[in-house]
């Protein structure tokens, strides 16, 4: 077993929020002693990209991605799952794999490989940034994982087309920020609902946005490389009210072929705002299974305050517009 696959064997196993950031903060170390030791590993902060359905991160900001612990296990642990229930559903064949934003790490997929045979696992891996691709290519060369059948493109996930005749198993793609904000998550969801088939497993399986009533000031927020126990014990302290399921992305979400824009239904402001007086977004990610990321477990489901409700008092009611034709973002419609 190689220095990676007993790192992420430590991941796979791992119990409880104290272990699962542990074995993570070695696969980061692991990584990041790598990139240091080559001088060709390009690993820069300024060539992100913007495209029509949010930005696309700069492959330092992607690399740093690996220190969100509780993201990296669970998604990890989520399509480590995934293949092998796919090897059990169809075991006579190799499981193709597309990996749709991989920075230059590859983080949920790489670390895996030398958990399965060399003929197991097919897959395209997909960025929009060169350095990112370049540095892929070069982490598989210096682990050893030439012997795997591994495809990479330099390319725009959102529009992207996989080639004919090539039937995907499973898709993996975590392009998101906080209430589905900045980053093109959604639209690369679009992009791909069309080009599954029944089975295909499809990582993350849900993306589910709530509107709630909070002090927002008083929810729990958590940063890379902290210590997810910090925030998460502070969950029950703020009062809420929840007030409504906007919508849920996935695999299933054909609504989305329809147009670029998601317009919830209207809602009364409350009598009260003293307790809650914030009109915040929840994110949370059902990534496989059991495996899901809830608030402040990682930077993808941290609260997002979209505006005070003090701010809209004078009106009735307020609808929300989620617009991802271009960077995703909120906006309102108020009733007098």
């Amino acid at each position: 077993m190689t220095e990676l696959g007993t790192i992420t064997k430590e991941i796979i196993a791992s119990k409880g929020i104290r272990e699962h950031v542990d074995a993570v903060k070695n696969l980061s170390r692991f990584y990041n002693q790598i990139a240091a030791g080559e001088e060709s590993f390009d690993l820069t902060a300024d060539n992100e990209k913007y495209i029509a359905g949010g930005q696309a991160l700069s492959t330092y900001h992607a690399a740093v991605c690996t220190d969100d612990y509780l993201r990296t296990c669970y998604f990890l642990k989520g399509v480590y799952k995934a293949i092998t229930k796919l090897q059990s559903d169809f075991p006579f064949r190799r499981i193709k794999v597309l990996y749709a934003g991989c920075g230059p790490f590859a983080t949920l997929l790489l670390p895996l490989l030398p958990l399965f045979e060399k003929n197991a696992v097919e897959a395209i891996i997909l960025d929009i940034n060169s350095s990112s691709i370049e540095s892929v290519k070069k982490l598989v060369s210096i682990l050893q994982l030439d012997d795997y059948s591994l495809t990479m493109v330099e390319t725009d996930a959102t529009t992207y087309q996989k080639p004919d005749g090539w039937e995907m198993d499973l898709f993996v793609s975590e392009t998101m920020h906080y209430g589905l904000t900045a980053e093109p998550q959604v639209a690369i969801t679009k992009n791909f609902i069309p080009q599954l088939l029944p089975h295909t497993i499809f990582i993350p399986k849900h993306i589910h946005i709530d509107l709630v009533y909070t002090s927002f000031g008083k929810e729990p927020f958590i940063k890379f490389n902290q210590d997810p126990l910090e925030t998460t014990k502070r969950q029950t302290e703020p009062a809420r009210q929840h007030i409504d399921r906007l919508f849920s992305i996935g695999k299933d979400a054909e609504y989305l072929l329809k147009d670029n824009q998601i317009a919830t239904g209207f809602y009364p402001l409350p009598d009260d705002l003293h307790s809650h007086p914030d009109l915040t977004l929840f994110t949370e990610v059902e990534i496989y299974e059991e495996l899901s990321l809830k608030t402040a477990e990682s930077v993808l489901t941290n609260p997002y305050c979209l505006t005070s409700l003090y701010h809209l008092k004078a009106h009735r009611e307020f609808q929300l517009i989620y617009d991802f034709s271009e960077t995703p973002r909120w906006a309102f419609n108020l009733k007098q």
